[in-house]
């Protein structure tokens, strides 16, 4: 999953991708109000974690303007206000949710998990298909109650396909959400994942179930009930 951190204050910023990425996160980070929102409008990400008090565009301006776009992605504020007033203002402007600082990294993961399950309709805190089990907050997998030992990136893919089953996911897309800017485009890196991938869902019992698209991608269907 792929965050998005607009936060002036250099050390939070750094404090807080350090400890996302730990949690499976690929981060990206802006330190100004109107780079961060250049970001949010041109690439995807899967939550943003938005301070308020930022230079050139604060963030009350910045969830304006991306909402007014039709841009959905789920939004947490980080506010040093204790006034009530400032929260609202920001959920009325369309933040999904919002922190205080100084805050809980435990919590914060936490919320941003709660907001990705909301988006992609999975109010679960689990994510279930047919056999298979994923715990994003866990970082666990099962294939019909047996344990599934992934590496981060395998898990990354994993949990993103299913967050997005039904549809194609492109290797861009995969790219973008499980590596960030770390490879280029061309790159056959997804591709020797999913077949490491494969191999170990298919090898527990789940069958054929990561599907090639050829020519646009994957997608993960549920086994149809007969």
């Amino acid at each position: 999953m792929r965050i998005l951190i607009i936060e002036d204050d250099e050390r939070i910023a750094q404090n807080v991708k350090e400890y996302l990425e730990a949690s499976g996160f690929v981060v990206e980070v802006s330190n100004d109000g109107e780079d961060g929102e250049f970001l949010a409008l041109e690439e995807s990400f899967d939550a943003i974690v938005l301070d308020i008090n930022l230079p050139f565009k604060d963030g009350f301006d910045i969830i304006t303007s991306l909402r007014e776009k039709d841009i959905a992605t789920p939004v947490l504020m980080l506010t040093a206000y204790s006034d009530v007033e400032f929260r609202i203002k920001g959920l009325n402007l369309g933040a999904d949710d919002y922190l205080s600082k100084p805050f809980s990294m435990q919590e914060l993961v936490a919320r941003i998990h709660a907001l990705i399950r909301r988006n992609s309709k999975d109010m679960s805190p689990t994510i279930k298909i047919h056999d298979l089990e994923i715990d994003p907050l866990a970082h666990t997998v099962t294939v019909k109650g047996a344990p599934i030992n992934l590496p981060a990136k395998e898990f990354a893919i994993l949990e993103f396909l299913a967050r997005n089953r039904g549809n194609v996911v492109t290797r861009s897309m995969l790219l973008d959400h499980v590596w960030g800017s770390e490879f280029e485009t061309l790159s056959n890196v997804v591709d020797v994942y999913i077949k490491n991938l494969r191999t170990k869902i298919d090898g527990a019992g789940q069958k054929n179930f990561i599907q090639t698209i050829r020519g646009k991608g994957y997608v993960i269907k549920a086994p149809t009930k007969t």
